[in-house]
């Protein structure tokens, strides 16, 4: 079938050829996959240009989103991206995630308080089927945050349309 198959209508990107590979029978699972060729050290991995953080909320808050910051323990200097974050309009972070322990998530939940963010969570699926991988809607963190979000995003598209 090839990786067109599994994008369906939408865009092809490494997922799909991950899915491909393993239907063509080169992998057992597309996480193989990642690793030797497609992930960030694999042989046919590419580094394409990217969005900093800042212009990327800027961009989601002109086009009428709610931003928000996935996995900010990646972040080099934590504290002090989210603050930056912050100033330009971010409005909650990832802290509920299935990587992280106890710790980690107290941590994060406390900076997500003292930066007034909402606090989120996430699977980080990526449709590739691998074993043990969380399904879409089966971890994140309370309801509030959801639900915090939505208003949010409520409220934007009424001032959307009222301009």
């Amino acid at each position: 079938m090839g990786f067109l198959h599994f994008a369906g209508d939408g865009s092809v990107g490494r997922p799909h050829i991950a899915l491909a590979m393993v239907e063509a029978g080169y992998f057992r699972e597309p996480k193989e996959a990642f690793e030797e060729y497609l992930g960030n050290d694999g042989l046919g991995y590419y580094d394409r240009p990217k969005l900093n953080p800042i212009e990327s909320v800027e961009i989601i808050q002109r086009v009428g989103g709610v931003p928000l910051l996935a996995h900010p323990t990646f972040m080099n200097d934590m504290e002090t991206g989210i603050a930056n974050l912050k100033k330009v309009g971010l409005k909650g972070m990832e802290v509920y995630y299935a990587q992280y322990d106890d710790d980690t998530v107290r941590h994060l939940a406390r900076l997500a308080n003292e930066y007034d963010l909402i606090p989120c969570g996430g699977s980080d699926y990526h449709g590739l089927g691998n074993e043990g991988e969380p399904l879409p809607g089966t971890f994140g963190g309370p309801r509030k945050g959801t639900i915090t979000l939505l208003e949010e995003a409520a409220v934007k598209s009424r001032l959307e349309k009222n301009k």
